[in-house]
């Protein structure tokens, strides 16, 4: 029963809709008519001439306009080749995990490893580490890569290793002095014939101990010039039971001449002449003042070292001596004589520039 109301209902409704459209489609067409009758033909201008110049224009589009044919299918080329990851130095940082790309197997770096990466394309996540051989071996999230290329960039390509000589410089003029400094230490066995003379006694022998400081300029040849001061201390039996001791200060130049040299060891040869600045001698019962000069040649081997060069020295002096003045009317001699050495010491040098 409820389906037939609804399908009566329906049927209506239909019927209802179909009627509304005839009557405005009679509306639409009876207003056509009206319009038609009102409109005045009179008032249109012909339309042969256009119509002609359209049959004209025809003849010009058949030659002028080109049949349309599709454009020819373009090839696609390879990739350019900065598409392709460039390989890079980078650090692995501590507790990234990297697999290996043949195994599966994962493995956690435990401390920092500078590694030959490569992107797996451009701006990708997943990044390639090559082994030894330059081939692909493990794979790494690229977060974990800090890529230290510029870094590298930036070191000398000099060898650490290797040592380079200065260059020689031919047109400039150094501003500073180059400069050796020797601090030397040295026993003396003196024969003092003129000692033994003053005291009339059969003793020639003495002792004596010396500091010498070493001042000089170093230039481009093997010879060197410069100053040297020195301090002496010596004793002589006088043959009464009593010692002479005296102190005296010496000051004068000095040449070197480093005639052998290899990369440990050098030979030198050394002289200097040395005046004294104060010559003071006494003893239980007599105080002297002397002056005195002496001429010094010395033969030095050295070791060289990075701390500066040691040496040990044996040297022959030869010592002028003239009595000045002496508190004893006994000791009056003041002929000038002679005296020699025979020395034996070690020293220290090393260089720097003022």
């Amino acid at each position: 029963m409820k389906r037939t109301l609804f399908f009566t209902l329906f049927l209506l409704g239909l019927s209802l809709n179909l009627k509304a459209q005839v009557d405005a489609f009679q509306e639409i067409e009876l207003s056509n008519k009206i319009q038609q009758n009102e409109l005045d033909f009179e008032d249109l201008e012909p339309l042969s001439e256009e119509l002609s110049a359209i049959d004209n224009l025809e003849e010009i589009a058949n030659k002028d306009i080109a049949p349309f044919r599709p454009p020819p299918r373009q090839k696609r080329g390879n990739r350019p080749p900065e598409w392709k990851p460039t390989p890079f130095q980078a650090v692995v940082k501590p507790g990234s995990i990297i697999k290996d790309i043949k195994s599966g197997q994962k493995y956690r770096v435990v401390k920092k490893v500078v590694v030959m990466a490569e992107e797996k394309f451009n701006g990708s996540l997943i990044s390639y580490i090559h082994d030894s051989k330059s081939k692909l071996k493990f794979e790494v999230r690229t977060h974990n890569l800090v890529d230290i290329s510029r870094d590298l960039d930036l070191l000398s390509g000099l060898p650490s290793h290797e040592e380079f000589a200065p260059q020689s410089q031919r047109h400039t003029t150094n501003k500073y002095f180059k400069v050796q400094n020797g601090i030397f230490y040295s026993l003396e066995n003196i024969s003092a014939n003129y000692f033994s003379d003053l005291f009339d006694t059969d003793g020639s022998a003495a002792t004596a101990y010396r500091w010498d400081y070493r001042f000089y300029f170093r230039w481009k040849v093997p010879v060197y010039f410069g100053l040297t001061a020195g301090i002496q201390t010596g004793t002589f039996d006088t043959g009464d039971g009593a010692l002479l001791k005296w102190t005296s200060y010496y000051f004068g130049p000095a040449v070197k001449w480093r005639f052998r040299e290899s990369k440990n060891w050098a030979w030198e040869l050394h002289s200097d002449f040395q005046k004294s600045m104060n010559f003071n001698a006494q003893s239980d019962f007599v105080k002297m003042s002397f002056g005195s000069n002496i001429w010094n040649l010395e033969g030095a081997g050295v070791f060289k070292t990075g701390w500066g060069d040691f040496s040990g020295t044996m040297a022959f002096k030869k010592q002028r001596m003239t009595l000045k003045s002496s508190s004893s009317s006994a000791i009056q001699k003041s002929d000038r004589k002679s005296i020699t050495y025979l020395s034996f010491g070690f020293g220290y040098q090393w260089n720097f520039d003022l």
